[in-house]
């Protein structure tokens, strides 16, 4: 049987570079629209327009306007693993790595971010879950709690899923507060939770 012949490529994976390269224009379009305008007064419309599409398009990508909030979730969770794609001395080490990178990704894109983070909170529990992308974050926190217990920093009687569900609810429910209250600083916050938790975590 010969092989393929040298300068063509499978039509699948056109295909797919194409979608990709389609969803990406749809994604950096919303978020160029959102810092501008605020993610509740841009329209799915409006984005289509700004990425060249047309409105099926976008529902083959994204189900709803809220579906780029998981994207956004699910690329900086892509990130994340290729900033650990080494992994630090400790797990704990890492864990504070994570935290940092997250907020240095809210307070560089503060524009963008809050909106979206604004829609994430008013998203029921049961559509996140349901979501791939969404939990995604909370299967590497999962991990690296994990990772934690075997390696007898952290505790091994609690179950690193409430760990990590716990770090994500109270970290999302102290950034809620804090732009609530129109606060500038998130960062101080996030990390005297972190201080709290790593306390009772430790072995």
């Amino acid at each position: 049987m010969s092989g393929p012949v040298a300068g063509t490529e499978a039509p699948q994976g056109r295909r797919l570079r194409k979608k990709e390269r389609t969803r990406r224009a749809i994604y950096d379009a919303a978020l160029a629209l959102f810092a501008e305008r605020g993610f509740e007064d841009v329209t799915v419309e409006q984005i289509c327009e700004a990425a060249d599409v047309a409105r099926g398009t976008f529902f083959l990508h994204f189900p709803t306007k809220a579906g780029l909030i998981f994207e956004a979730t699910a690329r900086l969770t892509a990130e994340l693993r290729e900033l650990l794609a080494e992994p630090g001395p400790t797990a704990l080490h890492d864990l504070r790595r994570v935290t940092q990178f997250i907020l240095e990704r809210f307070e560089t894109s503060r524009e963008v971010m809050e909106p979206m983070f604004r829609e994430a909170l008013r998203t029921p529990a049961g559509e996140l879950h349901a979501q791939p992308d969404a939990v995604e974050l909370g299967n590497l926190l999962v991990e690296l709690v994990r990772r934690g217990q075997q390696s007898g920093e952290f505790r091994d009687d609690v179950l690193a899923e409430l760990v990590a569900t716990s770090y994500m609810a109270s970290c999302s429910t102290i950034a809620s507060v804090v732009m609530s209250m129109g606060l500038r600083e998130l960062g101080p916050y996030i990390e005297q939770y972190l201080e709290l938790l790593l306390r009772g975590l430790r072995a």
